[in-house]
Parts: structure tokens; sequence; C-alpha cells
């Protein structure tokens, strides 16, 4: 009507009806986007967790645990880490070590593990994908079960991966 009537005395109030309808979708799009990126929170000063996430097919949790505890003994015996294994879905599972301070903390692990993956978990990367994760952010994590939404965000929060 605006551009049919472009001197009718109502094309002001028109014309500023159809910018705030047209600024109103395009707001709630990018809430929807902005929400979906927001699921999982940086939280580096709060407690961590390191996952090693693995299909059922690949490998076996008992061996896995065993010998992330043979690592954790023999490369960090001092932080007094716990490994616990959990069935993520039917599946699923992946190996919990814990507690870390901080992401700093948990980052110092991962970054020995993931250098030592072959030898540790004789697992590849696609495999066996290692993350480290807030306790806020594992309870989100662990409810949605999507590993590879989690590993998208982790490589950008924590490893500063750009898509």
């Amino acid at each position: 009507m605006v551009s049919k009537y472009p001197t009718h005395e109502v094309k002001t109030k028109a014309q500023e009806i159809l910018t705030y309808l047209q600024n109103s979708a395009a707001g709630t799009t990018t809430a929807a986007n902005t929400a979906k990126n927001k699921k999982y929170k940086y939280e580096p000063n709060t407690k961590h967790y390191v996952v090693v996430a693995f299909d059922q097919k690949t490998a076996q949790s008992t061996t896995l645990t065993t010998a992330l505890s043979n690592f954790n003994t023999g490369s960090f015996s001092s932080d007094n880490l716990k490994t616990n294994a959990m069935l993520l879905d039917p599946q699923h599972q992946i190996i919990l070590v814990k507690e870390f301070n901080n992401a700093d903390k948990a980052k110092v692990y991962y970054n020995a593990l993931v250098a030592q993956r072959a030898t540790v978990l004789n697992l590849t990367e696609k495999e066996a994908p290692i993350f480290y994760i807030s306790k806020t952010n594992f309870n989100q994590y662990f409810k949605d079960k999507d590993t590879n939404a989690y590993l998208e965000y982790f490589g950008e929060a924590y490893l500063g991966i750009q898509k």
C-alpha cells in the first residue's frame, strides 16, 4: 500500500508498521540462532571434566577406563583424578575424568592426553573424541546427548576454532 499510494496521509504510519514488522521477524530469527548458540556457557573458572566419547562398537569401556586410570597414575598422580564410565545412549559411551578446578587445569590434562592418545587409548580422534567441559555444561551435554554439537562449541569456545 505504501508504494501504491505514496502521497496518502497514512503513508508514514504504514511505513513505520512495515519496518517494525520486518525488524521483528529478523529479530526472532536472530534470537533463535543466538539461543541455539548459547546452549552452553563459557565458565572457565568452574569445575571441569575431561570426556572421552566413543562408540560401543569401537572400544570397551573397561579397557579404556583402565588405560586412563593408568595414565592418571603415571602422569597425574598428585591430582587424585577419578575415572567413571557412563552410557550416553544405547550406542555411545563416555568416560569422565574428574575433577579439575578450572578450565586451565583441564586443558593441561587434555593436551597431555591428546598428545599420547595413540599410546594410551589406542584410538584415533575420530574413534574417540576428547574434550573438556564445565560441570554445568556437562549436565546440558548429558541431557542432549549430542557430542557433535558440544564438540563444535568446544572448538570455538576453548580452542578458538572459527567456523
